[in-house]
């Protein structure tokens, strides 16, 4: 029988390296049937013989899949931690949030593997040598590598009133179309990346400096429905704003604060990637 209880753990594993939900549940489940096929018996460690499974089913799918032909920057699916189920993994409930997911997503894939292996599991380089078949020097290379991409954000915990109050603020000034107001929320080198997968219109390239991105919310704040429906959300332990119409969601937008100022915006348009909220 398949052991339940480390579902979580295979799907949130999954997700921060597929950066996909859907193909993280798809992940769960193809482990799962190949656990039912195994001679379980002799498995003295459950748990770490799932991570194993998991790590290397990831691998194997990653080489199969062709995001170079993504139209448009590529942003992980926007997931909530009761979709994860974060609290049951501890290991990674402290480390994974939205803003260290996109920062993964532009490691390759062995560098992601390596880094979640040892940030979050800490297993040895000789044991993550064997779990991706590479020599221990070989994973201390890619991991020094990752750690020196990732610029490792605040620690995830319950999202601060100062911090929700943010997102409130964001969207008061839009609506009052108060652009010097807008411009105060910002740092000086505010980011905006957009994703709408070639399937709506989003923004191809990053927008860079608070002038440029209030002076585009307030543009595109024209042509969005008097009856569109707001919600104030956390996601991946990340205020975030949710946008739909007729009960449909259409915008998602993730905020990373820096020292009490909104430092980069994380816009998911595209339909696909917004169905598990």
């Amino acid at each position: 029988m398949f052991p339940l209880q480390h579902r979580p753990l295979i799907i949130s594993i999954a997700y921060s390296i597929l950066g996909s939900y859907t193909d993280a549940e798809d992940v769960a489940q193809d482990v799962a049937e190949k656990w039912l096929i195994l001679n379980t018996e002799t498995i003295q460690d459950e748990k770490n013989y799932l991570i194993r499974l998991t790590i290397n089913h990831c691998l194997n799918q990653k080489k199969q899949q062709q995001r170079l032909e993504y139209k448009g920057l590529w942003l992980p699916e926007p997931v909530q931690d009761k979709t994860l189920q974060l609290d049951q993994v501890l290991e990674l409930r402290d480390l994974l949030n939205y803003e260290l997911t996109t920062q993964l997503s532009r490691l390759s894939p062995y560098e992601r593997a390596v880094f979640i292996l040892k940030e979050a599991f800490d297993f040895p380089h000789q044991e993550i040598a064997q779990i991706i078949q590479k020599s221990p020097d070989n994973t201390r290379q890619l991991f020094r590598r990752a750690k020196g991409k990732v610029q490792q954000p605040v620690s995830p915990s319950p999202i601060s009133a100062e911090d929700q109050a943010k997102a409130y603020q964001f969207a008061h000034y839009i609506q009052q179309g108060d652009l010097e107001q807008l411009i105060t929320l910002f740092k000086e080198d505010i980011t905006i990346y957009s994703d709408g997968g070639g399937k709506v219109t989003a923004a191809l390239l990053p927008i860079v400096g608070a002038q440029k991105v209030a002076g585009f919310y307030l543009n595109i704040a024209q042509n969005i429905s008097p009856t569109t429906q707001v919600r104030f959300e956390e996601v991946l332990g990340q205020p975030a704003i949710i946008l739909s119409e007729n009960n449909q969601i259409w915008s998602v937008v993730i905020f990373t604060l820096e020292a009490d100022k909104i430092s980069t915006i994380y816009s998911i348009l595209n339909p696909e990637k917004l169905k598990s909220l």
